[in-house]
């Protein structure tokens, strides 16, 4: 069992060595062409990484316009706002506190705002805010030119005026009645904040910079560190930023560099997203260096494969020759003594064991008549046996000559049946060149004694008288036999 359990494991190595292999060379195969196919490709590398950015952050600036024009174009607000006149102060500002109030904390934006044409009223969260000054007070002259604008919606940067450091994105919307009629301007405003930490993620990620900005080059949205941008945007090639580019990613190679500076329009903003220091082989680097490291972590998969191989197989060997008898394969003294040791101290006291010890007749007229080479095909047939049927319950000992040992520690209910099983089986072995086995046995059950060492004096015992029977009954001399 052992030999073709070793053969077993030799062809599974080989095996496992020729699949490593065959994936190795595949993938250094593969990797070598997709590189060169990528080489040949190189800014559309770059552009699947722009196009990436450019999805998600189009996609967060695009909620909020979403949201002020759904707000525009609601029929409870317009009907507000048409029969404002008519409603008392108080009860208008506590509809639009209850209106502005549901838009905020469903979308967490800063603000939520109406502001009236016919009273210039503007309403926030707080319901009734002010009377805007839209021609003389600075922070409501914005109103007078969105309305000249003629714009649908524009979308604009500020601070806030309760918190002058909080960088925000504004987007108005007109209002209109079903004949055209302006009837007021809404809007939202959101902390750029979570964008902005997205765009440094992908600076980070790709050792690149981001921003976005208006057609004369002034930035609208960054990651915060403008200054760095500076010198960059005086030398913004022109031909970059053009309306006749609006459709595609428009690319200049950078001087003395195998970067490239890549821009795409934001029709809804009317912005340029302009991604700078675009390194166009990165795609293709890190797919080669992943690609590497896979290789590399099979060949070490394989390393240790081979090498805890190698231990378990040398492992196998020290215990084999420490613990295993040479002859017959079965446990020797030295394990016998330990398993002792361990039932000794380990084994509760009530734990049922069956100890059976085991005698070879006739061995030394064998040794004598036929050989030693004979002796030992007797006590590998003997061993065979003792294992065969006692060995699925417990371990089996060769403690010297022809004497062997068997320790149950399994709940064995029908000893007498393995007993018999032991004897038939006896009875059947033939040797080549011993016709016949005879083997006498004694057992005891630890519920018959107080210890292990006890019970092992009393199946000695039970051993010798069937060993001293079996003589008296051949009629031979037990010492000479």
């Amino acid at each position: 069992m052992r030999k073709n359990f070793m053969k077993k494991n030799r062809f599974f190595l080989l095996m496992l060595m020729v699949i490593v292999l065959c994936f190795v060379s595949s993938t250094v195969i593969s990797t070598v062409s997709l590189y060169q196919v990528l080489q040949k490709h190189a800014l559309k590398n770059g552009e699947i990484i722009a196009a990436g950015i450019y999805n998600d952050i189009n996609s967060r600036l695009l909620e909020p316009v979403i949201v002020a024009n759904t707000l525009a174009s609601d029929h409870f607000l317009i009907e507000l706002l048409e029969n404002e006149e008519k409603m008392d102060a108080e009860e208008i500002s506590r509809e639009m506190d209850e209106y502005t109030t549901s838009y905020m904390k469903n979308f967490s934006y800063r603000t939520v705002f109406v502001a009236s044409e016919k009273t210039k009223a503007y309403y926030t969260y707080d319901g009734f805010y002010k009377i805007m000054d839209v021609e003389n007070d600075e922070d409501d002259v914005w109103y007078q030119k969105f309305v000249d604008s003629g714009k649908k919606y524009t979308v604009m940067l500020g601070g806030d005026e309760e918190y002058p450091d909080l960088w925000l994105i504004y987007i108005d919307v007109r209002i209109e009645d079903k004949e055209g009629n302006l009837l007021g301007v809404c809007g939202v405003s959101m902390e750029l904040e979570e964008i902005q930490k997205q765009i440094a993620k992908y600076e980070k990620q790709y050792g690149i910079d981001i921003l976005f900005t208006d057609a004369q080059g002034n930035i609208q949205v960054g990651s915060g560190d403008a200054k760095k941008y500076a010198s960059f945007l005086q030398k913004l090639p022109e031909k970059i930023i053009k309306e006749d580019d609006h459709d595609d990613y428009a690319y200049e190679k950078e001087p003395e560099s195998k970067n490239y500076t890549i821009t795409k329009y934001m029709e809804k903003f009317d912005w340029y997203m302009v991604i700078h220091n675009l390194d166009t082989y990165a795609y293709i680097n890190n797919y080669v260096l992943i690609s590497a490291n896979v290789v590399v972590f099979l060949l070490c998969l394989l390393l240790l494969g081979i090498s805890l191989h190698v231990i378990a197989k040398r492992d196998r060997g020290l215990f084999n020759s420490a613990y295993t008898d040479e002859l017959t394969g079965l446990y020797n003294r030295r394990a016998y003594e330990e398993g002792l040791d361990r039932i000794r101290k380990d084994v509760p006291s009530e734990k049922r064991i069956v100890v059976a010890i085991f005698d070879v007749n006739g061995l030394k007229e064998v040794n004598d008549k036929l050989g030693h080479a004979s002796g030992d095909e007797m006590l590998r047939g003997a061993a065979s046996t003792i294992r065969s049927v006692y060995g699925s319950y417990g371990k089996c000992y060769r403690t010297g000559g022809d004497e062997f040992v068997v320790i149950l520690e399994e709940p064995v209910e029908k000893l007498s049946v393995l007993n018999e099983s032991f004897e038939k089986a006896a009875e059947k072995w033939h040797g080549k060149q011993v016709a016949e086995l005879n083997i006498s046995y004694g057992a005891a059950l630890s519920e018959e004694v107080c210890s292990i060492d006890e019970q092992i004096i009393l199946a000695d015992q039970r051993m010798y008288f069937a060993k001293k029977a079996y003589y008296q009954r051949i009629g031979k001399d037990r010492r000479n036999y």
